[in-house]
């Protein structure tokens, strides 16, 4: 079985669109050429779906059930692999193997399972307060030393750690509160970076509460604390996407999320001195990401990871996929305030992907007419030989 360029998108959005409404099987007719709307339908339970495989399934057409989301997964995959800026797809087509797909699928998806157990059996013995700690990226902080100070039963009390990122110290400084109840819980922390040849900076981040709101009919927990290397990010002039909260203490049931892209603007500081943010919206950071040429756009998984390290506000490294095939290192970052991607070299020299793709697009059809006026002159010289030649007949 294939899959034709042209189908992948629409096989997305459609299985996609099945899988909101809460179908979550398909059939397809393992006799079909290619898998397409035609090959298929979606379910919500299994027992229509396996009486539909059973009333379609003859001598020439099988009729299997599988789980829709690997297949969706791979349609996504698959609409990555054919959306190549620049080069025409129409017609073309790929294997599409089902089986394997769904194979591959359970096995990712135990080896996942796998990692969470090991990584649950890491926490399960840490205390509630090193357990926020190591959530919010600080599980650097020595459990044994704040274990030592909890032990000490003061009220509030100070942990640190330092981190290095390529030439910059991040130091933290961790400030914990016990309750009422007794129990520690982190209230706040001080991010300073240090950098040669540069001023400290400092900036103070408070650890958010978790908080219910209402998406539709339903209650959701949101919680958006900015982890320590997203402080970070945003210390070094890059945004972070959050899903944020409006509150309304009087009326909890009223409290809604928002997403935007927060940026620290280092012109503004409030009474205490810490340096003001800004809500950033727009960005959409898939669809951009999309629209480039990258090796990673190739793999869905990969493609999602790349936008989600992105939204962090990391500096994510990639390969740019040239005409010819060929691959070089780049550099990403996402710029909510100007609603793009900034592409940088390996040296860290700002680069236009688009400019490049064009570049390589206007060298492409340069050379084609070249081709063609090659030919051309191929024809004219070879014309009076021809003519020559019959009149020496006659």
């Amino acid at each position: 079985m294939r899959i034709r360029a042209e189908d992948t998108g629409g096989l997305a959005s459609y299985l996609e669109a099945r899988r909101q409404e809460g179908r979550y099987l398909l059939s397809y007719d393992t006799g079909s050429e290619y898998f397409d709307l035609l090959a298929i339908r979606t379910f919500d339970n299994e027992f229509d779906a396996l009486m539909e495989s059973y009333e379609k399934t003859t001598g020439d057409h099988y009729t299997k059930v599988v789980p829709l989301e690997p297949v969706l997964n791979a349609l996504n995959n698959m609409e990555m692999a054919f959306a190549i800026p620049g080069v025409e797809q129409h017609g073309k087509t790929l294997p599409f193997n089902v089986g394997q797909i769904i194979s591959d699928y359970n096995y990712k998806q135990d080896l996942k399972k796998i990692v969470m157990e090991i990584e649950n059996e890491k926490v399960e013995d840490l205390s509630p307060l090193a357990k926020t700690l190591k959530y919010s990226g600080m599980g650097k902080v020595s459990n044994d030393e704040l274990e030592m100070k909890m032990a000490e039963g003061q009220d509030i009390f100070t942990i640190g750690f330092q981190q290095e990122f390529k030439g910059v110290t991040a130091e933290a400084v961790i400030n914990c509160t016990r309750s009422k109840s007794g129990m520690y819980y982190p209230d706040n922390y001080d991010i300073i970076l240090r950098e040669q040849d540069k001023e400290d900076l400092k900036r103070n981040y408070r650890f958010s509460r978790m908080v219910t709101v209402i998406t539709g009919e339903k209650e959701e927990k949101i919680n958006p604390t900015i982890t320590f290397k997203e402080a970070f990010n945003q210390m070094q002039g890059r945004g972070v996407f959050k899903t944020f909260a409006f509150v309304d203490y009087k009326e909890p049931k009223n409290n809604r999320k928002y997403e935007a892209w927060e940026y620290i603007d280092f012109t503004k500081t409030d009474a205490q001195g810490n340096f003001k943010t800004e809500k950033v919206y727009g960005l959409d950071v898939e669809q951009k990401v999309k629209a480039l040429s990258l090796a990673e756009n190739v793999d869905y998984e990969n493609f999602q990871r790349l936008c989600e390290s992105l939204k962090r506000g990391n500096i994510q490294s990639a390969k740019y996929v040239a005409l010819n095939g060929t691959q070089e290192q780049v550099y990403l970052v996402a710029n909510a305030r100007f609603n793009t991607i900034n592409a940088y070299d390996k040296d860290m020299r700002p680069i236009s992907l688009h400019e490049k793709r064009k570049m390589e697009l206007d060298a492409l059809e340069h050379h084609k007419q070249d081709q063609k006026e090659g030919q051309k002159n191929e024809v004219k010289q070879d014309a009076p030989e021809e003519k020559k030649s019959r009149g020496i007949r006659a």
